[in-house]
């Protein structure tokens, strides 16, 4: 039987800890799955497995900095949580690039300050991006395209006028076909090995070592933050 008590006695970082362990753990088998062909492949089902890392990576540096002493914030916002951990942990044995912090492409500096100021004003929007298909508003999350690439990817480059999404394709013979046919398609480059490095490869085994358990539940102080 499962149950809340399993969590009794367990501080904030623990907290933090179990549930980032149980959603890293969970999208890992629901890649595998994918992958596999049990899982959907669908767009709504890679929503949701990407809102289980993003919720992981949260969590993680959430435990990192509760278990530094410092104020946990209870926003979603990767970036700021990121800032506060570097300040945390300045060596570089804990220095990692989290993903899920937006980087803006061939901005100048004032124009990525901008960009970053009007981000932090809505500190959530990534966690509810990969949660929801539009915003609080009702909007398409393709708005948020047309912030960071300052273009936006449904307007017709000719009339100027909005496009209407009429069908999906995803199979590479029937992509490759089409983009031949239109004169569109080119093959990648190809890359010639270079010699192998001197020496013997060294095989190290992967131990497959779980981290530390916790028997927790979830902390479900974060699900209306």
């Amino acid at each position: 039987m499962i149950g809340n008590w399993e969590i009794n006695g367990l501080d904030e970082a623990d907290l933090h800890y179990v549930l980032a362990e149980a959603n890293a753990d969970a999208a890992c088998r629901l890649s595998q799955d994918m992958l596999n062909g049990t899982y959907q492949s669908t767009w709504s089902h890679a929503k949701v497995l990407m809102s289980l890392v993003h919720h992981s990576v949260e969590l993680f540096i959430k435990y990192a900095l509760a278990r530094a002493g410092q104020q946990v914030p209870r926003h979603h916002y990767i970036r700021e949580l990121h800032q506060l951990y570097v300040s945390a942990y300045n060596g570089q044995e804990f220095a990692f690039e989290p993903p899920f912090i937006v980087q803006f492409m061939e901005h100048s500096v004032d124009q990525t300050r901008q960009a970053i100021l009007a981000e932090k004003n809505d500190r959530n929007q990534t966690d509810q991006m990969l949660r929801y298909h539009a915003d609080r508003n009702g909007s398409p999350w393709k708005n948020i395209i047309k912030k960071v690439w300052e273009a936006d990817p449904l307007l017709c480059p000719k009339c100027q006028k909005e496009m209407r999404i009429v069908a999906l394709i995803d199979e590479r013979e029937v992509i490759e076909r089409i983009l031949r046919h239109l004169g569109l398609w080119q093959q990648g480059v190809r890359v010639i090995p270079g010699p192998d490095p001197p020496g013997d490869w060294v095989i190290e085994p992967c131990l497959d070592e779980t981290l530390p358990d916790y028997d927790t539940d979830p902390d479900l102080i974060y699900a209306n933050a």
